[in-house]
């Protein structure tokens, strides 16, 4: 986040505390800004809490660090997309690098 939008990011956080946890939060900013997230391959933090502000500690799976980061809390927004961007670290991503043509060694 630019350091020039710290204080909008501050202000929409603080006055969503009371309906949304943080994370979820930063995602709605964040998409009203330029409507697109960008999602690392892997996970880089530990979740610390065993409490969920969604109300799903029972059942919360909670990716350990540099996991995957394919299955997450808002799909299709925060995770990375496995499917399309396997050959790269982030996604959205561009398209994969040409194939190269296949050399059959043996027909020689």
């Amino acid at each position: 986040v630019p350091r020039t939008r710290l204080a909008s990011l501050a202000n929409h956080v603080e006055q969503r505390a009371s309906k949304k946890p943080p994370d979820l939060a930063f995602t709605e900013w964040a998409l009203q800004q330029n409507g697109k997230l960008i999602a690392y391959r892997h996970n880089l933090f530990v979740h610390v809490g065993h409490q969920s502000a969604v109300g799903n500690s029972g059942s919360r799976w909670n990716a350990a660090c540099f996991e995957l980061l394919f299955d997450w809390l808002q799909k299709g927004v925060e995770a990375f997309d496995v499917t399309k961007c396997a050959h790269d670290a982030v996604s959205p991503c561009d398209p994969p690098p040409r194939q190269l043509p296949h050399v059959n060694r043996r027909a020689k």
